[in-house]
């Protein structure tokens, strides 16, 4: 079981940094500077429209994490809903 946490572990943070190096690179317009932006190497020029576009991309990462989550949630809550309903009335 371990061995399946770890991979979706693994799995889970690919996601997140694929994600986060889309958006950034969008912003950016150049996915190389994208990398090396998300590694830490800013370009004293362009500082703070690096940091900004990090910024944002960092926040609608997170912003889709959490759509993601409540629709999921909101599957559950009526899955459980429509089996609960079964059995009362089986």
């Amino acid at each position: 079981m371990a061995g399946y946490n770890l991979a979706f572990a693994a799995m889970t943070i690919a996601a997140f940094g694929a994600a986060l190096l889309g958006f950034l690179g969008g912003r950016l317009g150049d996915t190389g500077r994208a990398a090396a932006v998300s590694a830490g190497q800013l370009d004293t020029a362009q500082r703070e429209s690096e940091v900004a576009a990090l910024t944002w991309s960092w926040r609608t990462t997170q912003l889709g994490i959490g759509l993601l989550c409540l629709a999921l949630s909101t599957v559950v809550v009526l899955l459980i809903r429509t089996h609960h309903t079964r059995r009362r009335t089986a």
